[in-house]
């Protein structure tokens, strides 16, 4: 492919005696991949569902390739059983050793919710992960790839970093900061931009990444972790930003990755006397993928944490509070929970977690009571469908699936009443069934066509 000129002189200095393995690398085909989503399925279940051959990936848990058009379109998709990712893009979350766990999470800029949704099942049970994003219509998505993946325990913000710093003061035992940047391991993917790539932009990237980095570093717990990402090459934006960082912020240190994820990868160039092999690049020469650098930073010292707000959530009034516990009672198993109101909704609120004033979304959005019914949204379903009384299991294959899915009502055995839909098993979303006949209450924004 073409490359921009400058960019090609940058990358032969960087790579040496390597670039004609990039060079060649950079003419075949990108490859695409999916990921098993634990919230609602495991690898190896849903690798029996697809109707297309998958290929796993040796430094992801969950992570496959795989080569089929429309994925898209599959309702194990709408159910939220897997997403789908570019295989360097897991890298990063994969990459943080499978022995350590996590109670709060922060992905500081978290569209469209990769990251956010895999490091989801990294979590303790009563951990939480607060999902931001600064663009508002980005974040719109956010909330619905979260709402669609089933995650039961996330906050999602729309705030520039510097906002999220102020709330936060040293709270989460893992920051994601997966920063934009100039998109240089991505131009196979998105030849257009590397038709927009500049020795300016990469600049201008690496100066707004280190303000992302000091913002992350104050959310950042004591004996946290501090996860740095780009899909660049660059070594302003990468090994030199994270040089700069450490003299910063000597109260962080480098940590290793997993030894699956070193296979995967190339150590980091040595920079400004630093050693720098802990972080690590992964290029289409060395793995199925595109480009991305990371490094894993843990905060050494610090002070104790504290959240600089007070919780918007509160109890629900009376009325709202009777419909949505009757609704729960009747039409989940154990539906017993903790109700908080939120906004003009009743919630499952995160466990032990002051929600910011706000917040785009927190919790399960249980439903919203008119008078003393309660209608129940969306997520409900998605999350707690498995929970509720009356379940109905469509296959993939099955003609009444495509009917949900377009919008459509079917005839079902279900008892009368709110009625969760799974497709193969994974909760999809919810219908009324009435005499024998399910009422479709699928969102019209994700219905097929």
């Amino acid at each position: 492919m073409n490359l921009p000129q400058k960019f090609e002189m940058r990358m032969k200095a960087l790579l040496g005696e390597r670039y004609p393995l990039y060079a060649e690398a950079m003419e075949r085909p990108a490859v695409r991949a999916l990921r098993a989503n634990p919230f609602k399925t495991d690898r190896e279940r849903l690798a029996a569902l697809l109707p297309f051959e998958t290929e796993r990936l040796d430094f992801s848990p969950d992570g496959f390739l795989f080569s089929y058009d429309g994925v898209g379109n599959l309702p194990l998709h709408h159910a939220g059983a897997f997403y789908v990712q570019e295989p360097s893009a897991m890298f990063p979350v994969a990459a943080v050793p499978q022995d350590v766990s996590f109670s709060l999470i922060l992905d500081l800029c978290a569209a469209p919710g990769g990251k956010t949704s895999q490091a989801a099942a990294r979590l303790s049970d009563s951990g939480v992960i607060v999902s931001n994003e600064i663009v508002p219509s980005r974040m719109k998505i956010l909330a619905s790839n979260i709402e669609r993946m089933g995650i039961p325990n996330a906050v999602v913000t729309c705030a520039d970093t510097g906002r999220i710093a102020s709330l936060f003061d040293s709270v989460f035992d893992l920051v994601i900061a997966d920063v934009p940047c100039s998109g240089e391991g991505m131009f196979r993917k998105n030849p257009d931009a590397a038709a927009q790539w500049s020795e300016e932009n990469v600049a201008l990237c690496a100066e707004r990444g280190a303000a992302i980095l000091d913002d992350a570093a104050s959310c950042t717990a004591e004996g946290g972790y501090l996860l740095f990402s780009t899909c660049t090459f660059s070594l302003e934006e990468n090994e030199k930003q994270v040089s700069a960082f450490l003299d910063r912020h000597p109260e962080f240190e480098l940590c290793p990755f997993s030894k699956e994820a070193v296979s995967a990868t190339l150590p980091g160039v040595d920079v400004d006397g630093r050693d720098m092999s802990l972080t690590r690049r992964f290029y289409p020469f060395v793995s199925e993928g595109e480009g991305q650098f990371a490094a894993l930073l843990r905060k050494c010292c610090g002070h104790t944490g504290s959240f600089c707000y007070t919780d918007c959530l509160t109890a629900p009034p009376a009325n709202v509070k009777s419909a949505a516990e009757s609704f729960l009672c009747e039409n989940l198993n154990g539906g017993r929970y903790e109700l908080r109101a939120y906004k003009d909704s009743v919630v499952i609120p995160p466990p032990a977690f002051p929600v910011p004033k706000g917040a785009f979304a927190c919790g399960v959005t249980v439903g919203a009571v008119a008078g003393k019914v309660l209608k129940p949204h969306h997520q409900l379903f998605s999350c707690k469908g498995r929970e509720f009384v009356r379940q109905t299991e469509l296959a993939s294959s099955d003609p009444s699936m495509a009917k949900y899915l377009s919008g459509e009502g079917f005839y079902t055995d279900s008892p009368d009443g709110w009625t969760a839909v799974l497709a193969d098993g994974c909760p999809l979303g919810g219908g009324k069934a009435v005499s024998g006949y399910l009422k479709n209450h699928y969102p019209k924004g994700l219905r097929s066509l």
